[in-house]
């Protein structure tokens, strides 16, 4: 089993086992929008992976579990691309050809705070910025258009369109209303193949990742 699946595991594990032993439990609903970049086969050096980022957006829901653990559940959308038409791909997989995926993503996420601490401290509300890290994964549909020179499509259809997706991020929440907060994050994704782009190679595995902000709501007053 990769060593990614096993640290996503053991730690759905450990959070679902120690609830029962924290208290402060809430709800969250919030609205994600930002970018979708691409690595893979189509890119070189970093300025391919911005010029293949276009628009991402989306829902979550988050379950909280004491102050400074998550279970974030979200469903995301977004589109990469590439263009292995220009010199430098000379020679390579993708000399020539060209391609648009639209990317529609449902995860299951842990998320750590370390430095949170309970904003409700018996006086009031207390701002806080809070870093965090995260761990999960997912089930991501491909909806892919690959071309070549001439324009042509490429059919490929011995790659399945959907993929399970293991995800590694990390953010900074700024809680500054009892019912909003507002977040920064970045979330990296591995599907463990190299067929995202639909061309196969030896050099290693497709990646994508979600970039952006998100606005959320609180359902309770207090933690």
């Amino acid at each position: 089993m990769p060593i990614v699946r096993k640290v996503t595991f053991i730690a759905f594990f450990f959070c679902l086992s120690t609830s029962s032993y924290l208290f402060a439990q809430t709800n969250e609903l919030g609205a994600f929008v930002g970018n979708s970049l691409y690595a893979g086969t189509f890119t070189k050096d970093i300025n391919d992976n911005f010029t293949s980022a276009h628009g991402a957006y989306g829902l979550y829901y988050r379950y909280h579990i004491g102050s400074k653990w998550t279970i974030k559940a979200s469903a995301y959308a977004g589109e990469i691309s590439g263009d292995g038409r220009p010199a430098k791909f000379k020679g390579a997989l993708a000399d020539g050809y060209y391609f648009t995926n639209s990317l529609y993503e449902f995860g299951l996420n842990i998320e750590y705070y370390p430095l949170a601490e309970n904003p409700f401290n018996g006086r009031g509300f207390d701002k806080q910025i809070q870093p965090y890290f995260a761990l999960g994964m997912g089930k991501t549909y491909n909806l892919l258009i690959l071309k070549d020179k001439t324009g042509v499509q490429k059919n490929n259809t011995d790659a399945s369109p959907y993929f399970t997706s293991y995800m590694i991020g990390m953010g900074a929440r700024y809680w500054f209303d009892p019912k909003v907060s507002m977040s920064a994050e970045a979330g990296f994704r591995t599907i463990l193949s190299d067929s995202l782009d639909g061309l196969r190679t030896s050099r290693g595995r497709d990646w994508y990742s979600m970039i952006g902000l998100s606005l959320s709501y609180f359902f309770e007053d207090n933690l």
